[in-house]
């Protein structure tokens, strides 16, 4: 994994550590656990998850069996060097809500349909205060500001959304 990768995953995770505190809601990072079922062949590796709306189901678990366990609220794939599409059919199987794919250019939020395919959405169903336009930008501030500068304007656009 290259370091630009692993930069954009980490301000992702960061703000939504942010989004979590700002807002007093329990979410719950599992980063990039492979989510598998023990008797199926296929799995996938996010590059991170969140327990949003089951958040609550997973409590205090730091070991989770899919098999059991529900799948991750929102999964999220920056897709600089390598393409992830091959794994939203899989994310589809398993019932993740939904997918964040960030390109280097742009973040698209895709949300499960109840055909089980995935359609693209302009906000987020999980974190209805996140829209793909928003993750976009404070993303792409990665080019000309620092970590902390993005952190302390996201949070400072966190108290002007109702």
């Amino acid at each position: 994994l290259s370091t630009e990768h692993e930069s954009y995953t980490r301000l992702l995770q960061m703000m939504i550590g942010i989004l979590c505190v700002h807002l007093r809601i329990e979410i719950l990072s599992f980063g990039s656990a492979t989510i598998k079922k023990s008797q199926q062949r296929q799995g996938a590796e996010p590059d991170a998850c969140f327990y949003v709306q089951t958040a609550a189901q997973i409590g205090t678990k730091i070991r989770l069996d899919f098999s059991v366990d529900p799948p991750p609220d929102i999964v999220v794939e920056i897709d600089l060097h390598h393409e992830s599409t091959y794994k939203i059919p899989i994310y589809a199987a398993f019932g993740v809500s939904e997918v964040w794919r960030y390109d280097g250019e742009k973040l698209e939020i895709l949300r499960l349909a109840e055909n089980g395919e995935y359609i693209s959405q302009e906000k987020s169903a999980a974190l209805t205060v996140l829209s793909a336009a928003a993750l976009t930008n404070f993303l792409n501030r990665s080019r000309a500001e620092t970590q902390p500068k993005i952190l302390f304007a996201f949070e400072d656009w966190l108290k002007t959304q109702k």
